[in-house]
């Protein structure tokens, strides 16, 4: 065969709509908003942590911190900001990774090429702003206790 299918088109030039692409970007664009928020969540909470005396005493001598030590509310925060931590990066690596393969598979097929590329850009991009997010979350939690 000379690289024809039975119908006159040329294999592996198997167009149609772009939208695989579109929603593999979308879906990355979801993720790294959802992850983000819920990581900038959690962060938040665990810095309220430094309102007790006994994480600030660390934080001054640049010990760790004793969770055995924290007061019931403190011990209540530091498990709470756990499930949110864990579900945000869940939800996050979850979206990613199904973007991941939807795009990939939207570049092979050329089905929204443009969009699968952008799709793997927003989730190798994204796994930053998720980290940057927690750690900003984190610094805007302990700000009011700390001076």
């Amino acid at each position: 065969m000379s690289g024809f299918t039975t119908s006159g088109t040329a294999r592996g030039r198997a167009k149609g709509p772009r939208r695989l692409g579109l929603v593999a970007f979308l879906i990355g664009v979801g993720g790294v908003v959802l992850g983000s928020g819920l990581q900038f969540w959690a962060g938040y909470h665990l810095g309220s942590i430094a309102q007790f005396d006994v994480v600030r005493a660390a934080i001054e001598a640049q010990k760790s911190i004793d969770v055995s030590k924290l007061p019931p509310a403190g011990g209540r925060i530091v498990g709470e900001v756990n499930t949110i931590s864990i579900v945000g990066s869940l939800a996050y690596y979850g979206l990613a990774l199904w973007a991941l393969i939807q795009g990939i598979v939207a570049i092979v097929r050329r089905r929204g090429r443009a969009w699968g590329v952008a799709a793997i850009v927003v989730i190798v991009i994204g796994y930053f702003v998720v980290q940057l997010a927690y750690s900003g979350g984190l610094a805007l939690g302990a700000a009011p206790y700390l001076s």
